[in-house]
């Protein structure tokens, strides 16, 4: 008797097969802060004010902001305008808007941390310079 093992056909298949490659990428984000400060943030307020000094004279060259006189003038009302601000919040900052006729307008802006009153603003202005009779424009 012989025995002999069946022999079973081998077939060969091919199972598809799927590469997925991941790749992670992680964002950077750099900043450079301009200045340092706290980790809160305080919001500016901004508003535009008019103050009439009397004495001075309008001219074309406070027109001008190249001018000697217009940058001399800017400069000298950003320092008095700031100081009288700051006396009510030191935070005050003043940016000269420019002038106009009407003896001299100065046109400016302050930026505060909260919005000062006009009864501050015209309490400051009055006492601007020994040098200057003044007035707020509302």
């Amino acid at each position: 008797v012989s025995s002999t093992s069946p022999t079973v056909p081998s077939t060969s298949r091919t199972v598809p097969t799927t590469s997925t490659t991941a790749s992670t990428m992680t964002p950077t984000v750099s900043t450079i802060p301009s200045s340092v400060s706290t980790a809160t943030m305080t919001t500016q307020v901004r508003k535009n004010y008019a103050v009439r000094i009397s004495e001075l004279d309008f001219t074309d060259d406070l027109s001008n902001t190249s001018s000697t006189l217009y940058q001399t003038r800017a400069k000298e009302f950003k320092m008095l305008f700031e100081a009288a601000y700051g006396k009510v919040l030191s935070d005050a900052a003043v940016r000269i808007l420019g002038f106009t006729q009407g003896s001299v307008i100065i046109l400016h802006e302050v930026a505060t941390t909260r919005t000062l009153t006009n009864e501050e603003i015209s309490s400051q202005i009055q006492n601007l310079s020994p040098r200057y009779t003044t007035k707020l424009l509302l």
